[in-house]
């Protein structure tokens, strides 16, 4: 079980809290933050995180906890939000509560939807020499920590030639102590 001050262990007890408050409660304290706009966005005029994303404030009755305004939404609407679930901004607004410009999503989604680097390397048909990524001429690399990268084979081959090409003398010299041993 995770520990109390996880944001996984305390998202029952947010969501719980945003379930129970009366329709009064929320009408005071909610609702007056959201604002209209003509887009079709319910903007939050509340407090924002760096990110740009609501954080509403559930009081002491919370443990002073805060939760995104938009999930706080999303949870009055519709209910409890799934493990391994997000809501995502379709109107890509991060300030918008509106729950008919949201979608519950994967995290994978919700970041290949984004603009991040992790979406726009994901949009890339070819490598920065031209050649396309295909199954056969793709290789799907680990780095030390973990995380997994595309590489063009070809390009791949041809910094090996060039690398071999520039150390020749050293490789052979590896190779020659190592067939001594």
């Amino acid at each position: 079980m995770p520990s109390k001050k996880t944001p996984q262990a305390r998202q029952p007890v947010r969501e719980a809290a945003v379930l129970g408050y009366s329709e009064g409660y929320m009408g005071r304290r909610f609702y007056p933050k959201a604002q209209w706009v003509e887009s079709g966005c319910i903007l939050w005029m509340g407090y924002r995180n760096k990110q740009g994303y609501g954080v509403w404030y559930l009081g002491a009755d919370c443990g002073f906890n805060s939760i995104r305004a938009h999930r706080a939404a999303w949870i009055r609407r519709n209910g409890p939000i799934p493990i391994g679930k997000m809501p995502d901004h379709i109107c890509r607004n991060r300030a918008c509560i509106n729950t008919e410009h949201m979608e519950l999503v994967s995290n994978r989604t919700n970041v290949l939807r984004g603009v991040g680097p992790t979406a726009i390397n994901a949009e890339k048909i070819e490598c920065s020499r031209g050649h396309v990524f295909t199954k056969s001429s793709t290789a799907i690399l680990r780095r030390k920590d973990g995380t997994s990268f595309r590489a063009c084979k070809i390009c791949r081959r041809i910094a090996s030639q060039k690398y071999k090409s520039l150390n020749r003398e050293s490789i052979n010299e590896a190779r020659r102590k190592s067939a001594n041993l």
